[in-house]
């Protein structure tokens, strides 16, 4: 029984028309916000030889010549990972947004204005000769990951009830793989990675955040936010649409006034690394972090194409390769839920490594 009770949640909460409102929530800004993320790490792979051609001509109008086959690898180099970049410098942020604008304008709002900037001038590149805004549309959205992979989890604690919190939080790795498949699919030559097509691609993700932004109003900040700044009559509202009037009103309340009054004070990264249990628990973070980053697959979705066009692989199944390693991703995560809870976070993490 429970294997499986992560689903029967779901399934419980659907049944329970309070729990189903957010659930519908979570599932909705969740695919909206995180399926960018999948997007943009996905989208210059199919396409690859296509823009890089592009750019390459672009260079030849401005300089007067054209980009060596090395240089081009290294500048494509560079494009690729302006979005780590970019990512890393998101992540400074996010308690600063959270605690300005609050957790759902900081997601759902002033994250997306980053995201439509940074598409819009990706797909822009295309139609004006400057290659260099492929650098800075592609570090622009790279803050837009940086800051979407924390606001997603923190918008779930916030909002959901304890008991489904948990079964919630998978639905991140789901839409990052939906995101991806997605972009697999839209670049391929025939939909918009074609050479007259490419920038629609690359700036399709703006639509999805302004579809959020202009949802965003519908919803309340969440009750947490509310209550730390003092607007108690706000924070019983917003109690009221995440949790539905059936809920116990007042115990809601008092849970979220507990649960408030247990965060802790934010430590700087200088005393985080000073405390000696905090230490080992970044560090543990950071070498798990870095495994997943150096086991390659972070470089197989942005370099895959080009990878088994040198082996010599079935060149017509090429493009299609993305698209099918983001679905199976995505449909592996299913049992992975299992597996989380008959073996454990540890043993589970420690035997794929």
């Amino acid at each position: 029984m429970a294997p499986a009770r992560k689903m029967i949640d779901i399934t419980n909460g659907f049944l329970d028309p309070d729990k189903r409102r957010v659930i519908l929530i979570v599932i909705f800004t969740s695919f909206l916000t995180i399926s960018p993320v999948g997007y943009h790490l996905v989208v210059l792979n199919v396409p690859e030889k296509v823009i890089q051609s592009s750019l390459n001509q672009t260079f030849f109008n401005e300089y007067g010549r054209y980009l060596s086959a090395a240089d081009m690898s290294v500048l494509w180099a560079f494009i690729v990972s302006c979005q780590g970049l970019g990512a890393l410098i998101g992540c400074f942020f996010i308690v600063p947004m959270t605690s300005y604008f609050g957790t759902k304008w900081a997601m759902m709002t002033w994250n997306n204005l980053i995201l439509i900037f940074g598409s819009l001038i990706m797909g822009l590149s295309a139609k004006i000769d400057m290659f260099e805004l492929m650098f800075i549309g592609r570090f622009l959205t790279g803050v837009y990951t940086g800051l979407a992979c924390a606001l997603v989890p923190i918008f779930v604690y916030e909002i959901s009830p304890k008991e489904i919190r948990g079964a919630l939080s998978c639905f991140m790795h789901i839409f990052v793989c939906v995101g991806s498949a997605l972009a697999a699919i839209l670049s391929l030559n025939f939909i918009l990675g074609g050479e007259d097509t490419w920038g629609l691609l690359l700036a399709f993700p703006a639509l999805l955040g302004l579809i959020q932004i202009l949802a965003s109003p519908m919803l309340p900040e969440t009750p947490s936010h509310l209550l730390m700044n003092g607007v108690e009559d706000k924070a019983l509202q917003s109690i009221k649409f995440y949790h539905g009037s059936g809920s116990n009103l007042i115990e809601t309340m008092s849970r979220y006034n507990e649960q408030c009054s247990e965060i802790p004070q934010q430590w700087s990264i200088t005393d985080s690394f000073k405390n000696p249990k905090a230490r080992w628990g970044i560090i543990l973070g950071m070498v798990v972090s870095a495994t997943q980053i150096f086991c390659g697959s972070m470089a197989t979705v942005s370099y895959s194409t080009s990878m088994f066009e040198s082996v010599s692989f079935i060149t017509v199944l090429i493009p299609y390769l993305p698209a099918f390693g983001s679905i199976l991703s995505a449909i592996l995560t299913l049992p992975a839920l299992y597996l989380v809870e008959t073996m454990g976070r540890r043993k589970l993490l420690l035997s794929t490594l």
